[in-house]
C-alpha cells in the first residue's frame, strides 16, 4: 500500500501538468508548430488528453490505464503517418511506463530529437526529450550514454521549459558523471587484480573475493555495445561481452568449490549482477567431474538447479527436488519447480499442483505442468482465475498467464478478458503474443486482433466450450 503514493508521484511527473501546462496548451502547440493532418489530428488530441488524465487520476482512478490509452492513440497516429516531434515525445514517455518494448521507446525519442533540429519553435520539445532520454539511460545504469543528452538539454533554453526540468537535468548530469567516474575507478581496480599460474586455494579465494567485491560495487549497467553483442554471441561466450565473467573463469574448474563457497559472502555487497556473473562463470567452468561439487552445494544455492538441468543432470537432482517440493514452501524458486516437473513423475503431481496454486512463482509453471501424465489441474486453475481478479500488486501481470490457463478449461470470462486486453500496450509484446496464440488455439480464429474482437462480440453469449476439441464454439 505504501507504493501507491510513489507511483502516483511518478505518473504525475510523466503527465502534462508536470510541465506546468494542460492538454489544451500542448494541443495548441501541436496545431501551431507540429505536423498536423486530418488523418491523425483527432488521435493526437486523444493521446494528449489521456496523458493529462493520467496525472489527474485520483486514488479511485487508473493512471496506468490512461497512459496505455494515450499510447494506443498515439501509436495509431504513428501508423497513420504522424511524425510530429510533440506526439513522438509524449508517446515515448508513456511507452516507457506501459510497455517493455524498450526498442520502440528509444526509436520514438530519437525520431523526436532528429525532427526538432534547427527548429526554434520546438526547442521546448527538444529540451524535454533530451532530458527524458537521458533519464531513460541513467535509470538503466547506462550513465555514460546519458551524459550527452543531459548536456544537450542544458545547452538549450526556452521560455516554455520550467526551471524544475532544467534543475532535474543538472542533477542528473552530476549524478551520471559521478557514476561514470566511479565505474572507471572500479575498472582500474579490476584490471589490477591478478591471479598467478597454478594458484593455491588461498590465492584463488583472495582473487575471487576481490573480483566479486568490485562487481558488487559497480554502478553502470550494460552498454549499448554490450547489448548489441548479446544478440550475436552464444550463451557460452558471455565472457566476451562481460570481462568480469572471464576474470572469474580464470580460477579454472579445479577451483570451482572456491567460487561456490565465496558466492554470497561478499561482505554485504550481494547484488543481482554478482549473482548473474557468478552463475554464468560456474556454468562455463563446470565439467562432468564437478557434478558431485554442485550436488553438495545445491541445497544452499538453488541457482545451480538451472545449470545442472542444462547439463542433463536432472535425475541426479531427483532426491533434492522431491524433498524440496514436498516442503510446500511458497518461496521455492521457479527453477526448482520446473526441474521437478521435468522429471515427469506422477508422484510429484500433487505437490506441483499445490505449488501452482500457492507458490509465489506458481503462475509461471503452468506451461511446464499442464501436460504432465495424470495431473489434475482444472479445479486449481478455476480457483486461481477467480483469485487473480483481486491481484493488484506485483502479481497483477500474471493474470494474463492465468487467463490463458483458464481458457484451456473453458472459462468464458477468461476469454472475454483476453479479447478485451488483446493489443493493449500495457501488456507488452510477449503477453500480447501469448494471449493471441491462446485465443486462436481455443477459437480457431486466425484474423487480426480487430477480426477476433468482431467475432467475439458477434458470438458473445452463444459460446460454449467443447470438451473434446477443447475449443469455444458458438451455438446455432
Amino acid at each position: 500500500m505504501r507504493l501507491r503514493p510513489v507511483f502516483m508521484t511518478l505518473v504525475f511527473l510523466l503527465s502534462a501538468r508536470a510541465f506546468g501546462y494542460d492538454a489544451n496548451w500542448w494541443y495548441d502547440k501541436y496545431q501551431k508548430f507540429g505536423q498536423t493532418d486530418p488523418k491523425w489530428d483527432a488521435l493526437v488530441r486523444e493521446g494528449i488528453d489521456h496523458w493529462e488524465a493520467a496525472g489527474n487520476a485520483t486514488t479511485g482512478g487508473n493512471p496506468q490505464a490512461e497512459l496505455a490509452l494515450s499510447v494506443k492513440a498515439l501509436e495509431k497516429a504513428y501508423a497513420a503517418g504522424c511524425r510530429c516531434p510533440i506526439a513522438l515525445f509524449i508517446d515515448a514517455r508513456n511507452l516507457a511506463q506501459v510497455n517493455n518494448d524498450g526498442t520502440t521507446v528509444f526509436v520514438r525519442f530519437d525520431e523526436s530529437l532528429k525532427r526538432t533540429e534547427n527548429k526554434p519553435d520546438l526547442i521546448f520539445v527538444r529540451i524535454s526529450c533530451a532530458n527524458a532520454l537521458a533519464w531513460r539511460y541513467a535509470r538503466g545504469g547506462q550513465y555514460k550514454e546519458a551524459i550527452p543528452y543531459f548536456e544537450m538539454a542544458l545547452s538549450l533554453s526556452s521560455p516554455d521549459v520550467e526551471e524544475d526540468i532544467l534543475k532535474e537535468a543538472r542533477a542528473g548530469l552530476q549524478q551520471a558523471r559521478e557514476k561514470v567516474a566511479a565505474d572507471e575507478e572500479q575498472s582500474r581496480q579490476l584490471a589490477a587484480l591478478t591471479l598467478p599460474p597454478h594458484p593455491t586455494k588461498e590465492q584463488a579465494c583472495a582473487y575471487v573475493r576481490g573480483v566479486l567485491l568490485l562487481i558488487g560495487r559497480k554502478q553502470g549497467g550494460s552498454s549499448p555495445g554490450q547489448i548489441a553483442m548479446l544478440d550475436k554471441v552464444a550463451r557460452e561466450r558471455l565472457d566476451l561481452v562481460y570481462p568480469e565473467i572471464a576474470m572469474l573463469e580464470k580460477v579454472g574448474p579445479e577451483n570451482l568449490d572456491v567460487l561456490l563457497e565465496i558466492w554470497g559472502t561478499t561482505g554485504g555487497l550481494q547484488s543481482v549482477r554478482v549473482d548473474n556473473f557468478v552463475k554464468i562463470a560456474v556454468d562455463g567452468l563446470v565439467r562432468p567431474e564437478n557434478k558431485a561439487v554442485l550436488l553438495k552445494w545445491l541445497p544452499l544455492r538453488e541457482d545451480l538447479v538451472e545449470i545442472m538441468q542444462r547439463k542433463g543432470w536432472g535425475q541426479d537432482m531427483r532426491p533434492f527436488l522431491l524433498a524440496r517440493i514436498a516442503e510446500r514452501s511458497q518461496y521455492t524458486c521457479v527453477e526448482v519447480l520446473q526441474a521437478a516437473a521435468a522429471l515427469r513423475d506422477p508422484a510429484t503431481n500433487d505437490d506441483l499442483v499445490w505449488h501452482f496454486e500457492n507458490n509465489q512463482n506458481g503462475a509461471n509453471i503452468y506451461d511446464d505442468i499442464k501436460n504432465l501424465p495424470g495431473i489434475q489441474l482444472k479445479d486449481a486453475v478455476v480457483r486461481m482465475w477467480a483469485a487473480s481478479k483481486s491481484w493488484t500488486d506485483w502479481r497483477a501481470p500474471r493474470r494474463y498467464s492465468m487467463a490463458r490457463a483458464a481458457m484451456d478449461y473453458g472459462v468464458t470470462e477468461a476469454m472475454e478478458f483476453a479479447v478485451a486486453k488483446l493489443g493493449s500496450p500495457e501488456l507488452g509484446k510477449w503477453n500480447n503474443d501469448q494471449l493471441r496464440l491462446a485465443i486462436r488455439e481455443r477459437t480457431g480464429q486466425r484474423g487480426s486482433d480487430d477480426d477476433i474482437r468482431t467475432w467475439f462480440q458477434a458470438n458473445k453469449g452463444k459460446l460454449v466450450f467443447d470438451e473434446n476439441r477443447r475449443m469455444f464454439v458458438p451455438t446455432p
